[in-house]
């Protein structure tokens, strides 16, 4: 039974996974001989800065937390937002993801979120950078990678932004347990080393009821390529790879 829910689990994900990249360009690595580059090619055209941004040379702008952003992703003229909103429940936590697009080199940048209204304190407020890191990619993933956005490392620095990439900043809101409804307004301040700041309000609707958990419910986690050929493989090779991946959900 549990090879079988194993098997099912492993296909489910493979066959429902979508692609990475809407468009992509495959060229020999400058950094790692051997190994082939899938980069991103970025179709959106480059957004005419305001006479503001051009001033301080950068574009904030926010976008799904759901979609990915790459070194040379470009703001969409829809995520020029002239807010951050959250939309969440007492005792729930909801993040938001800013991010900052440059126009010139930006030196150490500083990313600050102001208490909200004092009712939601700087302790439940977490900032998070999203770090771009190259990981294998593709069907031939052995000599094949790409640059992606893979982790959220706790903001403890100021990062540089080189003129023309993008850089994501990931916000979680956690809202008090015994917090009214309403609107909760704050401030994401944004100061490049040496240049003008640059102030995002952040504004907080709760709703006026808790989440709930199902108690029935049952969550997991789904791994993908890990086990690609395991829907068309037979004998021995199956079997190995459904011990392989037994090991690997075991401890979900």
């Amino acid at each position: 039974m549990l090879r079988k829910l194993l098997y099912v689990l492993t296909v489910t994900a493979i066959a429902s996974v979508s692609p990475a990249f809407a468009k992509v360009e495959v060229k020999d690595s400058t950094i790692m001989e051997g190994y082939r580059e899938v980069k991103f090619v970025e179709e959106t055209p480059a957004p005419k800065p305001t006479g503001d941004e051009e001033e301080r040379g950068y574009i904030i702008f926010v976008r799904n937390y759901m979609e990915r952003l790459y070194p040379n992703s470009v703001p969409k003229e829809s995520e020029r937002a002239e807010k951050a909103e959250i939309f969440s429940a007492p005792g729930h936590y909801e993040p938001v993801m800013v991010c900052v697009y440059a126009l010139k080199d930006l030196k150490a940048v500083k990313v600050d979120v102001r208490d909200l209204d004092k009712d939601i304190p700087s302790a439940n407020i977490d900032v998070r950078t999203v770090r771009f890191m190259s990981q294998k990619v593709g069907r031939d993933f052995m000599n094949h990678y790409s640059v992606i956005p893979l982790s959220l490392e706790k903001y403890t620095e100021e990062l540089d932004i080189p003129k023309g990439t993008s850089r994501a900043y990931w916000i979680t809101v956690k809202a008090p347990d015994d917090l009214d409804k309403g609107k909760y307004k704050g401030e994401i301040n944004i100061t490049p080393d040496g240049e003008k700041p640059g102030v995002l309000p952040l504004v907080v609707h709760i709703y006026p009821f808790k989440l709930q958990s199902p108690p029935e419910m049952i969550y997991c986690q789904l791994l993908t390529f890990e086990f690609k050929n395991i829907g068309g493989a037979k004998g021995k090779p199956r079997d190995r790879q459904i011990d392989e991946a037994e090991i690997y959900y075991r401890d979900m």
